[in-house]
């Protein structure tokens, strides 16, 4: 789930970059140490997947919630493009865009008090009655115009298909779910009561600014972080290079590894 709301990062920059950096290193000395970094959650989330888009209104709110050629380039082109990227091209996403808008049995304000289940049932139900069957489709994703009922932009299952756009179509809403359909959970933030970086403290829901799992205005250049690339994609497995010799001396010396941030 994405609330959508205005947030500064204000201090919590340094401890969410060394949150990044630490994740970083635990995948190097994993390698090196020769055990496992997190496996897969399963083949769900490698290959190429298809999505069922789903438009959708109502009787108390009538009208297109999205245009068809602009759901295709939300979820075709600029999502499709983000998880090509964050998979190292190990997944992909096409969509089909139901051509007509889907007439909901239930009112906005009946989805609006608690049922936003019953909300992607009818919009399944709906869909399958035109043509659109969900049991054809890898993922899908009902759109509508924004109900004042639900308190968030955007919402999904974590680690399976459904999703939900309440008035909101950009990558940050489409991404932070897909992302949550691929088995993602809410990048955080480890805030600390003393100003350090490891000290004392509690984790705060969306507090990574740098993360398109995180709470913030995320664009295609916020990646998801090290920990969950490697929840996405296993990586290939390759040896380090040994490290030379040091010896005894005054003098240390840093073999970096390459890590995507």
């Amino acid at each position: 789930m994405i609330a959508k709301q205005q947030n500064s990062a204000g201090g919590k920059t340094v401890c969410a970059i060394a949150a990044r950096w630490t994740a970083c290193a635990l995948m190097a000395l994993c390698l090196a140490a020769g055990s496992s970094l997190p496996a897969r959650a399963s083949a769900w989330t490698e290959g190429a997947k298809t999505m069922l888009f789903m438009r959708v209104d109502f009787s108390d709110m009538v009208g297109e919630p999205i245009t068809v050629a602009a759901a295709q380039t939300l979820i075709g082109t600029d999502t499709n493009n983000f998880y090509i990227q964050n998979s190292y091209n190990k997944t992909s996403i096409a969509v089909t865009v139901t051509p007509t808008v889907l007439r909901m049995p239930q009112t906005a304000a009946y989805y609006g008090a608690g049922n936003h289940s019953l909300l992607l049932a009818d919009a399944r139900a709906a869909a399958k009655a035109e043509g659109y069957d969900t049991a054809n489709y890898n993922l899908d994703l009902v759109a509508f115009n924004r109900i004042s009922g639900f308190s968030w932009a955007g919402l999904a299952s974590v680690g399976g298909k459904g999703a939900w756009l309440n008035g909101y179509f950009g990558l940050r809403e489409a991404g932070h779910e897909v992302g949550h359909n691929y088995g993602l959970f809410h990048a955080n933030l480890w805030q600390t009561t003393d100003n350090s970086v490891i000290g004392a403290g509690s984790s705060l829901d969306y507090g990574d600014p740098y993360d398109m799992m995180g709470g913030y205005n995320t664009t295609s250049a916020h990646h998801f972080n090290s920990w969950f690339k490697s929840k996405l994609v296993l990586p290939e497995s390759k040896p380090l290079p040994a490290a030379a010799p040091i010896g005894f001396s005054s003098r240390t010396r840093f073999h970096p590894v390459a890590c995507a941030l």
